[in-house]
């Protein structure tokens, strides 16, 4: 029976959202995910990765990983290796904008 977990995180300041834990045992453990910004202002921000669990095991900043950084619109991805997490790391901005990470992880 497939998996699917489907999950989203919000911000509208200069922070990292809180981590979202992945199952990185699935198989083939395939992410799915979308950045959105809205609002006025910009924000700057990467898409972040760990192979750590956050819930299992003491994450520092240097275990975070880009899947993208430095991006300023909204866009579309997809990963393909296990993972513990993800986040969203607003690293600029301003005004009232905010950016949502929507995340989909899909298993056989």
């Amino acid at each position: 029976m497939p998996g699917l977990m489907k999950t989203s995180v919000m911000v509208a300041t200069v922070t990292a959202t809180d981590p979202i834990i992945m199952d990185r045992y699935a198989d083939p453990g395939a992410v799915t995910y979308v950045v959105l910004l809205a609002g006025g202002g910009d924000r700057t921000y990467d898409v972040e990765f760990t192979i750590k669990n956050p819930n299992e095991e003491t994450v520092t900043a240097a275990d975070w990983r880009d899947v993208v950084s430095a991006q300023t619109a909204s866009r579309d991805g997809s990963i393909t290796f296990p993972m513990g997490a993800m986040r969203l790391n607003i690293t600029a901005g301003s005004g009232s904008a905010t950016a949502t990470l929507f995340v989909v992880q899909h298993s056989v």
